[in-house]
C-alpha cells in the first residue's frame, strides 16, 4: 500500500488506510485496496473477505436492532457474489427493503436519520430525504451541521434565499458536528462478531516507517473497516457552502451569516473541519476586530497539523495507541494526546507562523 503521511481530509497514515480498506470494502470494491496493497495481491484474498462479510451479513439480517438491519444491507450489497472484483452492482430488491426496515425501525435513531437524510450512499432507493432531514432537525435540533445539508438542498434546487436562510440558522446553533463517529461507531458495534479471514502487515496499513510492528488484532481490523465506510460516507458536500462564504460576501447580512457559521464550523470536532473552518474565518473576519483572534485560532490550527506530521513521519504508526480508544474519544482528542505525550505543547510560539516555515 502506498505510503501517506498526509491527505485532503488531515488525517494519519492510519486513517487514510482506513478510508481506503473500509470503504473499498464496504462500497464493494475491495480489488482497488487489493490493486494498491503491497502484500494481499491475490484475487483469492479479496474474495476471502468477500465471502466472509457477505456470510456476516447474512446472519446479521436476523438481529432485531435496526442498526444491524441497516449494516446487513450495506455489507450485502457490497460483498455479493460477483463474476469480477471490480463489478459493481445496483441494490437488489431485498437489500432495499431491509434498508427501509431498518431505517422505519430506527425512527428515533439520529444516526440513521443521518444516514437516510444524506441519501444512503448507492441505496438511495431505500431513502426519503426530505423526510429524514426534518426527523433530523429535531433529533439533533442544536446542531449546525444539519442545516448544511439544508444548505445543500437549497443549492440543488436553485433556491438562493433557502440557502441563505440555511447559513443564518446554522449559525444560531450551538455546535457543528458530522456524523463521522457516529456512523463509524454503527458499524463498529455491527462488527462486532465478525473476524477478516485474513491477516496483514501493520506497515501495510500504517506505512513502510511504522514502528509498532504488534499484530492487528480483530477489533482493530472491524475499526478501521468501520471508519473507512464513515469517511466514506458521512461526509456531505461542503463545496457549496464554501462558494456562498468564499470570498467574503459584501453584503453585510450575508457577511455576517458566513461569519456564524463558520464559526460554528470551525469549532467541529475534526482536523478537516477546523482546517477549512480557521482558514475561511481567517478571511471573513479580516475586516473586523475579531481578526487577531482568528489569526491565532488558524496558527493553532497549522502548528498542531504541522507538529502531527512530523511525528508521523517518524512514526506512521504514533498514533495507533489512539486510535485503539475510538470511537470513544474524537480525532482532536487524540491528535491533543499524542501531541502532549511527546511534550509538544497545543499552541505555537509567540510570533509563530506557517508560512515563515515554508
Amino acid at each position: 500500500m502506498k505510503e501517506r503521511t498526509k491527505n485532503i481530509l488531515g488525517y494519519s497514515c492510519l486513517l487514510s488506510g482506513a478510508l481506503l480498506l473500509g470503504g473499498s470494502i464496504l462500497a464493494g470494491d475491495f480489488s482497488s485496496y487489493q490493486r494498491s496493497h503491497s502484500t494481499a495481491t491475490q484475487q483469492d484474498d479479496a474474495k476471502k473477505v468477500q465471502v466472509s462479510l457477505f456470510a456476516y451479513a447474512k446472519k446479521l439480517e436476523n438481529s432485531d436492532n435496526p442498526r444491524d438491519l441497516a449494516v446487513s444491507a450495506f455489507l450485502q450489497l457490497s460483498n455479493k457474489p460477483r463474476d469480477t472484483l471490480g463489478q459493481t452492482f445496483v441494490p437488489a430488491q431485498e437489500e432495499t427493503a431491509l434498508l427501509k426496515k431498518a431505517l422505519a425501525l430506527g425512527q428515533d435513531d439520529s444516526t440513521l436519520a443521518w444516514l437516510e437524510a444524506i441519501n444512503c450512499g448507492s441505496m438511495n432507493a431505500a431513502c426519503d430525504k426530505d423526510a429524514a432531514l426534518t426527523r433530523l432537525s429535531k433529533l439533533e435540533p442544536d446542531n449546525a451541521a444539519v442545516d448544511l445539508l439544508y444548505l445543500n438542498a437549497a443549492e440543488a434546487a436553485g433556491n438562493t434565499e433557502a440557502t441563505w436562510q440555511a447559513l443564518e440558522r446554522g449559525g444560531q446553533k450551538k455546535y457543528f458536528r458530522l456524523p463521522i463517529d457516529a456512523i463509524g461507531s454503527m458499524y463498529y458495534e455491527s462488527l462486532r462478531n465478525w473476524n477478516s479471514p485474513i491477516t496483514y502487515s501493520p506497515k501495510d496499513i500504517f506505512g513502510r516507517n511504522a514502528k509498532d510492528l504488534r499484530p492487528l488484532n480483530q477489533k482493530e481490523y472491524q475499526k478501521i473497516t468501520a471508519f473507512g465506510f464513515s469517511i466514506a460516507i458521512a461526509i456531505p458536500a461542503l463545496q457549496h457552502y464554501a462558494k456562498h462564504c468564499r470570498p467574503a460576501p459584501i453584503d453585510l447580512n450575508y457577511l455576517k451569516a458566513c461569519q456564524q457559521f463558520t464559526n460554528k464550523f470551525a469549532s467541529g470536532d475534526s482536523m478537516m473541519l477546523q482546517g477549512m473552518g480557521t482558514r475561511m474565518g481567517s478571511e471573513l473576519f479580516l475586516q473586523s476586530s475579531e481578526k487577531e483572534q482568528w489569526q491565532s485560532r488558524r496558527n493553532q490550527h497549522q502548528w498542531q497539523q504541522m507538529k502531527y506530521s512530523e511525528i508521523l513521519q517518524s512514526d506512521a504508526s504514533a498514533d495507533r495507541v489512539y486510535f485503539e480508544k475510538w470511537p470513544a474519544i474524537s480525532e482532536l482528542d487524540r491528535i491533543s494526546a499524542l501531541l502532549q505525550e511527546k511534550g509538544i505543547p497545543l499552541s505555537p510560539p509567540e510570533g509563530w507562523s506557517f508560512e515563515a516555515t515554508k
